[in-house]
């Protein structure tokens, strides 16, 4: 009995001196010197909040939680820190803060990024197998976190709210990752979400796209590819609702090797946001409907580009091309006929480039109007409804009919 007491007693101390401590050092200062310190030096289990550059000159130091506050640029640097506490991060709005101290974090996480604060991770942290969820302060009001270099993370990632930059192969370790919407008062409007931009990399990861076009939101997609590069994603990716789509500009590229799971490649007027191209290789997906208007793309005159380089896709329901965009061939018969029976093809004055792949589209039921282009570089052959079409090379043009 006695032991219990002291033991609650000990712990009772040890609480009772965690303390918050505020930086007002000068910039490029080291931690392990107390007139740097409003509130005295950190140690274990205390809360830092950084407004300016620093250094960590401590050896195994750990805390509880990191702030960073403040309203310019400025870098943490220094030595490894182990973060004990679940609010483990929080970046006040205003801050632009670059960490180039390696993190281990030895909870679940929940990251506050607060309006207009963004947290550029250049230090590689270890989440080992929890959870890190990313929140904003609001469902308006969302900060930006950039990873550039590769992480330990094996549970899951979700991010609630806010942008998420990703340059790094292994920014995201082996977890799985998600995106969540959140809903307005009338349950019917998803208001925010979790956004990524990615830049350049191959991922191995899952990812849940739960939703990614928000009424009302200037941003509106969530699975974004910057602007001149190609993506790579080595793990499914699935897109859960029917405003759910990747958005590519008109110089960048995706390729879901791992495949892809769409409800509905089509919304509205708006159809999808790719100005560049999307590859499927290595695993077929099912589709609902593809659908591009080139003339509404969002992002210009590109020309939207949906390649189909494995066996075995599927479309339920229909593809429907117009002006700029371009569905495209990389395998022989890439659509399932069996399982397209009942589906048409709408070509209003897109693409169909078979490029020297011939296709089976019996299952289309004599549905392929054709107000459009069908092109092939080499030869090959387009059976609709065991009817052959054979391309030398150029273009097959029957505009306004229907073959």
């Amino acid at each position: 009995m006695k032991k219990a007491v002291v033991a609650v007693a000990v712990f009772t101390a040890f609480a009772s001196f965690a303390k918050t401590t505020t930086w007002q050092g000068p910039s490029g200062g080291n931690w392990n010197a107390e007139g740097n310190w409003n509130g005295g030096l950190p140690a274990a289990g205390d809360t830092v909040i950084l407004n300016d550059s620093s250094v960590n000159d401590f050896e195994g130091l750990s805390l509880a939680s990191i702030t960073f506050a403040g309203s310019g640029a400025y870098t943490v640097s220094g030595n490894a820190v182990t973060v004990t506490g679940g609010a483990g991060l929080t970046v006040e709005a205003g801050a632009t803060a670059t960490n180039e101290i390696a993190l281990t974090f030895s909870a679940n996480q929940t990251w506050l990024i607060k309006s207009t604060g963004t947290l550029a991770m250049n230090a590689s942290f270890d989440a080992g197998t929890h959870t890190l969820t990313v929140n904003a302060e609001s469902t308006t009001k969302m900060g930006t976190l950039v990873l550039l270099k590769p992480n330990t993370i094996s549970g899951k990632i979700q991010i609630n709210q806010g942008k998420v930059y990703v340059r790094n192969d292994g920014a995201f370790g082996t977890a799985a990752v998600a995106n969540n919407p959140n809903q307005a008062s009338d349950g019917k409007h998803n208001v925010d979400f979790g956004r990524f931009y990615f830049d350049n990399v191959t991922l191995a990861n899952a990812f849940t796209i739960m939703d990614s076009n928000a009424d009302g939101m200037t941003e509106k997609q969530a699975f974004n590819a910057l602007a001149h590069t190609t993506n790579t994603f080595n793990g499914a990716v699935k897109f859960t609702q029917s405003s759910c789509y990747p958005t590519v500009p008109s110089s960048a590229k995706m390729i879901f090797a791992g495949g892809m799971t769409v409800k509905q490649y089509y919304r509205g007027n708006y159809y999808s946001y790719l100005g560049g191209e999307a590859e499927i290789v290595n695993v077929p997906v099912a589709f609902r409907r593809i659908g591009y208007a080139g003339s509404y793309n969002s992002h210009g005159n590109g020309r939207p580009n949906v390649r189909l380089s494995c066996t075995g896709n599927t479309i339920s329901e229909q593809i429907r091309l117009c002006e700029n965009a371009v569905l495209s061939f990389g395998v022989d018969d890439a659509i399932d006929e069996a399982q397209s029976a009942g589906c048409f093809f709408d070509n209003l004055y897109g693409t169909v480039n078979l490029d020297g792949h011939s296709q089976h589209t019996k299952g289309f039921h004599n549905c392929w109007k054709n107000n459009g282009l069908v092109t092939s570089a080499t030869p090959a052959t387009l059976y609709v409804n065991q009817t052959s079409y054979t391309l030398q090379s150029g273009c097959y043009a029957p505009y306004g009919g229907q073959i």
